[in-house]
């Protein structure tokens, strides 16, 4: 269905409906684009992002923009209309530009922000209003007069405008003026120190300072655009000798690739190198709706297209890879016509983008080894997982040089030992008697809150869910990197792991999981209980399936075959 088109530029007067029963998909739905791509979710880190972020690194957060609805005056058609969309930034001093419906009123796409040059006293009431979030208006007053006497204007007439430049500049000529009260003196303080750490400011200083970042950012990443750009850059360690590297986006350099680079913020491994910012990228269908991707040229389209077909594939299969049968060209296997496929292969496993990995898979149905293109922080997830799950079950060194294993197929496991067939007793004596306690410390794990408040009744035991587990190591990281703390981390005497509900975790955090507690724990043995015929995990991969069938085959797996949910009179007792 054709739409009519209208294209407006403007500002916003006031929100009549913050959340409209519209949703942001429907605000941004475009004709064929949104059928063609599968809505992934972007809320993802690389386990390189964690470590970075434990560091000291930026992590982007999401942030829902549901669809509102708004009274709006159109500079174009010099008229008040209102329409409904899904505006990040709403307040009057943002001059936004965006196509809608011009029979539904709905916004088209995702709307662009550029700041206004010019304010008026107006404007400006509405900025320190926005900082002052006293309720007493007595301080907020005192400010608009000093503005008005520093400003040299008659109060009743209200004729003031200043630039965008003098506005940032307020906390430090206020402090400058001669206060005739105490009263205003304290409101000088107070704004001083709001402007400081206000969102406000920082947007408005970002939006002065790289104009055309502002203006795509929104469009390209739109959940977590107001994270990266309100994130204050100018943190320091408590010590001046400790230098923090790494804590913040490289807003120079990401308003640099703006221009000549787009293509880099639909790949989270390149965002993360170049530009610090961690655990995002920019999908297919953001790119085509801020024009960005019609700009590049046709080979760039196709390595994203690709990537995206690829991503969707994984996605909606639950498989981590494609095998590729033949001598077929793997690429083939997305089902779009590349101007060179082998390129845009190449281009995707290389070291510098890892968005891809190709590597012979074993096929157990044909016993042979088949070309597979993986999407690459799933082969990494499963490689180190080989990798620490082979440290626990044989006892050796707990050694992390980024050895990669083999994959998790049962062949590989019997021809390279990695599970050998011993006893509980013979694995007890390859460790050190220091290793396991008479009573070994347990840490209780689910993937979801339910799971594990039922598991820690059950074993009358405290049970955590599993990314609570890893949030509070990255939280424990930073504190004892820039506060020169020597705190202990609370799960630092986990000797035996205890993985509930296992089906459901992903493969990606039970890599990140097993590594933290053989890094910073004494970790020597792991359970991991689940039902295989349950669903799997929402993220691509069948860990617990996997795992547990070669297990089993080694003697190292046990499947129940009573049923314990119930009692002998059918009553549940779970």
């Amino acid at each position: 269905m054709n739409e009519s088109l209208q294209t407006i530029c403007g500002s916003i007067i006031c929100i009549v409906q913050k959340e409209s029963k519209v949703s942001e998909a429907e605000c941004h739905q475009s004709g064929d684009d949104a059928d063609d791509e599968e809505e992934l979710e972007d809320d993802f880190m690389e386990m390189d992002d964690i470590r970075a972020v434990e560091n000291g690194a930026f992590q982007s957060k999401s942030q829902l923009v549901s669809g509102r609805e708004v009274d709006f005056y159109d500079q174009i058609a010099k008229k008040r209309i209102t329409i409904i969309g899904p505006f990040l930034f709403t307040d009057s001093w943002w001059e936004i530009e965006a196509n809608i419906n011009s029979k539904t009123k709905k916004v088209k796409d995702v709307p662009k922000y550029r700041i206004k040059k010019t304010w008026d006293i107006l404007m400006i009431s509405q900025y320190v209003q926005k900082l002052m979030t006293s309720e007493n208006q007595q301080p907020f007053q005192s400010i608009i007069d000093v503005i008005v006497r520093v400003s040299k204007k008659d109060d009743e007439s209200r004729k003031i405008f200043l630039t965008v430049e003098q506005v940032l500049e307020l906390p430090q000529s206020l402090k400058q003026m001669v206060c005739k009260t105490d009263q205003e003196f304290s409101a000088v303080e107070l704004f001083s120190q709001y402007s400081s750490r206000s969102d406000h400011t920082k947007l408005i200083k970002r939006a002065t300072d790289y104009p055309r970042l502002f203006w795509t950012l929104p469009s390209i990443l739109p959940k977590k655009a107001f994270s990266i750009l309100t994130h204050n850059f100018n943190l320091k360690p408590q010590k001046e000798k400790r230098e923090m590297s790494n804590n913040g986006p490289n807003f120079e350099a990401l308003s640099e690739a703006v221009e000549k680079t787009p293509w880099e913020f639909a790949f989270s491994y390149v965002l993360h190198r170049k530009y610090n910012v961690s655990g995002c990228e920019a999908r297919l269908n953001d790119l085509k709706r801020s024009g960005v991707f019609l700009k590049l040229d046709k080979v760039m389209q196709d390595n994203l297209t690709v990537y995206d077909k690829l991503k969707t594939y994984c996605r909606r299969n639950g498989h981590t890879f494609i095998h590729c049968p033949g001598k077929k060209n793997l690429t083939r296997l997305v089902q779009h016509k590349c101007k060179d496929r082998g390129k845009t292969q190449m281009f995707l496993c290389r070291d510098t983008v890892r968005a891809a990995r190709c590597e012979p898979r074993h096929n157990t149905s044909t016993s042979k080894d088949l070309p597979s293109l993986y999407l690459w922080r799933y082969w990494d997830a499963e490689k180190k997982v080989a990798k620490y799950m082979k440290q626990i079950i044989t006892g050796e060194d707990r050694s992390h040089d980024g050895m990669y294993l083999p994959k998790l197929d049962a062949e590989d496991w019997e021809e390279r030992k990695l599970l050998p067939n011993v006893s509980s007793e013979e694995l007890d004596r390859k460790l050190s008697p220091d290793d396991i306690s008479e009573e070994p410390e347990i840490l209780l794990t689910a993937p979801t809150g339910k799971a594990a408040s039922l598991l820690g009744k059950k074993c009358d035991l405290s049970s955590h869910t599993i990314h609570s587990v890893i949030y509070s190591h990255m939280v424990w990281k930073k504190t004892v990197k820039y506060e020169y703390s020597e705190a202990k981390w609370k799960f630092a005497s986990t000797e035996m792991l205890v993985v509930d509900e296992c089906s459901m975790v992903a493969v990606t955090i039970i890599a990140r999981l097993l590594e933290i507690l053989l890094k910073d724990s004494r970790l020597c043995k792991v359970v991991l209980v689940g039902d295989i015929r349950q669903l799997p995990s929402i993220e691509p991969g069948n860990f617990f399936e996997d795992t547990f069938k070669i297990a089993e085959e080694q003697g190292l797996g046990v499947d129940l075959k009573t049923n314990h949910r119930v009692d002998e009179g059918g009553k549940s007792i779970v």
